[in-house]
């Protein structure tokens, strides 16, 4: 009798902890949500406010943490987290004596604390993800993306076809500092930016969104997080959009995802997701070649036109066109290294918030490199004139060091078990923290945390593991 009651105790501390584990899962669900639909707020519901609205997600994630050390959930220190405490802790430092040597005012106080948390903010939010999601928690991730992917889609096909001035793409706000511009594609069209504000959050919306078709559509049934009817619904939407799009970027995005699906599907050894790896990515890409002129014939004319112009104006300047462009961001910072003083200029100066406050004098360097989108297309200079010479070499070979370990963590647990999550998301997100503009886009900023976060849970589900960081309390 005694042995039964004295299960009581330790029943009711599980049901507590697990409490407390969803609470947190919660957040992150808030968190989440708000990355996809802040935009639509500063466009449409709220745009007077928008630059403050850029921060609405602090206080959810502050609470977050707060919960997080009150729980005693705080994710424990990997190597991967640990680094980033070093280098936020020099940072600390260095930024007093970026303010004495650059002489800079009190306002540009707001322009640093933008920059660290555009650099250090989010990455603890990764792996209080992967301690704290179980598989029931992803397979809810995965659906909520594929319905709003299905929701989204009417949205973009309008905003492809109205005026470049409907409120549709301009957004509800009365004067032009409250209006968003969507990026031109071709003959005349938009780069529809769906719930968004700019077109690289609609690239990572749609391209997180195919990752979890092509991961439903191979996956076996047992580990499939929902049914048919939803994926191949999804699938059309992610098409839809895709084929709209005017963006090079997603159409890359999503070339990367399926080549890594089928990679790790096929190493897998496990013959029906094997095969199902070889075969269903490639017919999904001839299917969408065929389907695509046919059922938006106006989509496929502008892309086209999209790219020949871009690859006309690229072969100008690369000897390879768009994949020169490409190759030019893993060395394009060498440049400024002769001419950027050892400890940087400012932390967040070369943030897009930094172009976009008339008060602030942009270092010499960005006007140099103007010609071809300076920093704001290139991740690594950014470091360097951000925190110098040395903690921006090392900041570039911390992110080099991270995507290859989140890259053997993924495919080991998917080898492993014959998940194909937890590769397929870390082919969405892994060239982004390679060597995306993490630093200087919001969006690109928050799902690359989040996904990273996912990719994570993913790999520890997969395998059955409660490490890297379990639950401590």
């Amino acid at each position: 009798m005694s042995t039964v009651f004295g299960t009581f105790p330790i029943t009711q501390e599980l049901a507590r902890r697990d409490v407390r584990r969803r609470r947190l899962v919660a957040l992150v669900f808030v968190i989440y949500g708000l990355l996809i639909f802040e935009g639509a707020i500063r466009k449409w519901v709220l745009p007077e406010a928008g630059q403050a609205l850029f921060f609405i997600r602090v206080p959810f994630t502050l609470l977050l943490y707060w919960l997080a050390f009150y729980y005693r959930r705080w994710p424990r220190t990997v190597p991967p987290l640990f680094f980033v405490y070093i280098v936020m802790a020099a940072s600390i430092f260095l930024l007093p004596v970026q303010f004495f040597v650059g002489e800079y005012s009190e306002r540009h106080i707001m322009l640093a604390a933008y920059g660290w948390i555009m650099y250090f903010f989010y990455i603890p939010l990764a792996f209080l993800i992967g301690e704290q999601f179980r598989r029931e928690d992803l397979d809810q991730i995965i659906r909520f993306t594929l319905w709003l992917a299905v929701a989204a889609a009417p949205l973009v096909l309008l905003q492809f076809f109205a005026p470049k001035d409907s409120v549709l793409n301009l957004g509800s706000g009365l004067s032009e500092d409250t209006q968003f511009k969507n990026l031109g594609a071709a003959l005349g069209y938009v780069r529809p930016t769906g719930f968004f504000t700019a077109t690289k959050g609609q690239v990572l919306f749609v391209a997180s969104a195919a990752a979890f078709v092509v991961v439903s559509l191979i996956q076996s049934w047992r580990l499939r997080a929902t049914g048919p009817r939803l994926v191949w619904t999804s699938a059309i939407a992610v098409f839809a959009m895709l084929a709209v799009s005017g963006s090079r970027g997603m159409f890359a995005s999503v070339a990367v995802i399926l080549g890594a699906t089928a990679f790790a599907g096929l190493l897998t050894g496990q013959r029906s997701i094997a095969f199902k790896a070889g075969v269903i990515p490639f017919l999904l890409v001839v299917a969408a070649a065929i389907l695509w002129p046919i059922f938006l014939p106006e989509g496929f004319e502008v892309f086209m036109a999209r790219w020949q112009g871009a690859w006309e104006s690229e072969t100008h300047v690369f000897e390879y066109g768009f994949f020169g462009r490409v190759l030019w961001g893993f060395y394009a910072f060498v440049f400024h290294l002769s001419d950027t003083p050892i400890q940087g200029y400012l932390l967040g100066i070369g943030g897009n918030a930094a172009q976009q406050l008339s008060w602030v004098q942009l270092p010499p360097a960005f006007y140099a490199w103007q010609g071809y989108g300076g920093w704001s297309e290139d991740s690594w200079s950014r470091h360097i004139i951000d925190l110098g010479i040395l903690m921006g070499i090392v900041t570039i070979l911390g992110r080099i060091a991270l995507s290859a370990w989140l890259a053997l963590t993924t495919l080991r647990a998917t080898l492993q078990t014959g998940d194909v999550l937890p590769f397929a998301l870390c082919g969405f997100i892994f060239l982004q923290i390679l060597y995306g503009q993490i630093q200087g886009q919001g969006t690109l900023n928050g799902y690359v945390w989040i996904f990273l976060g996912f990719c994570l849970a993913a790999a520890k589900t997969a395998t059955g593991r409660t490490g890297p960081g379990a639950p401590s309390g």
